[in-house]
């Protein structure tokens, strides 16, 4: 009986979360948005290359996924959103299965991921450089809580490369989740010295095979590395220096407009403050709720930074 819900709950998921995508993002389009990732489908399709062939300042590897899609199921709208909607399910999915890790109440995770599936992807429906680089970083830092979660260590593994397919995705939230990630495994390591080589080895050889990653990708694509680095990185950083200089960061803006969000990460953070009291007991309950701290708040800075809608509210059932 139980396997038979767990897999009702999977299937009913996986339909609802792409129906939903694929419903909504035949609704409307953002001009701007919408075909700018469309049209860099076609490009690399058609033998154009980011950075050499056309200007390019967000990731390269949505072009390189669009056109994926298009090979494999034409060059068409509906393709397009399967993109997309595919996403929607695979983080959904992801989400369940995490909640499940954490030994949550499987009623519970079957309607916190369908909250979360309706509060993803169909905000905005089409394929979406800051969705891509959040899904791949809400990966990552799943399988940071769930190997601290079991115990097992392997998980951080495929952290790194998770983190190179967020970057390749946008440049932002990916580092500011790479700046958190460091900090947790820094305090992590600090606190548990004894795991020092179980911890840092699969880092360390999942930075090795990400670097290899890229290293073909450039290689394969033909991306000329300067380009890619003064198009992606440098110019990139004057925008995002620009928008820093000059946002009017106040109360409203900050804590009033995410008001839900917020309210929740004070729970959260009165928690956190509480567990150092049985520290020893609660060791791993500590560190998977600063994790959804910090994700939770490099999130929502990258939000007010990013001026584009928002797109973090699926953050609340979370």
């Amino acid at each position: 009986m139980t396997f038979n819900k767990n897999y009702l709950f999977i299937s009913l998921i996986a339909i609802f979360s792409f129906s939903i995508n694929f419903h909504y993002a035949n609704i409307g389009v953002m001009p701007n948005d919408s075909f700018v990732l469309y049209n860099g489908g076609y490009r690399v399709l058609s033998g154009y290359i980011p950075f050499k062939d056309y200007w390019l300042i967000t990731g390269p590897l949505l072009d390189y996924l669009n056109a994926f899609f298009f090979l494999t199921g034409g060059i068409s709208w509906k393709s397009y959103i399967t993109h997309s909607s595919l996403f929607n399910l695979l983080i959904s999915l992801s989400t369940y299965f995490f909640f499940i890790t954490l030994k949550l109440n499987k009623n519970l995770s079957f309607f916190y991921s369908i909250l979360f599936s309706l509060l993803m992807y169909p905000i905005v429906g089409t394929p979406f450089v800051d969705h891509h680089s959040t899904i791949f970083m809400i990966l990552a830092y799943y399988l940071l809580m769930a190997g601290i979660k079991k115990n097992n260590n392997n998980l951080f593994l495929f952290i790194p490369f998770l983190m190179c397919l967020a970057f390749l995705s946008k440049q932002t939230p990916a580092t500011y989740g790479l700046v958190c990630l460091i900090f947790i495994f820094f305090i992590y390591i600090l606190l548990n010295p004894n795991k020092f080589i179980n911890i840092v080895k699969p880092l360390i050889y999942g930075s090795i095979f990400s670097f290899s990653f890229l290293i073909i990708f450039f290689y394969l694509s033909g991306i000329p590395f300067s380009g890619f680095f003064q198009q992606y990185i440098l110019f990139a950083k004057t925008i995002g220096g620009f928008r820093i200089s000059t946002y009017d960061f106040n109360f409203n803006s900050v804590f009033l407009q995410y008001k839900f969000i917020n309210l929740l990460l004070l729970i959260l953070i009165f928690i956190l403050f509480k567990l150092p009291n049985k520290f020893d007991k609660n060791k791993k309950d500590f560190f998977i709720i600063l994790s959804s701290i910090l994700l939770s708040l490099l999130l929502i800075f990258h939000q007010i930074l990013t001026m584009n809608q928002n797109y973090i509210f699926f953050l609340i059932p979370f």
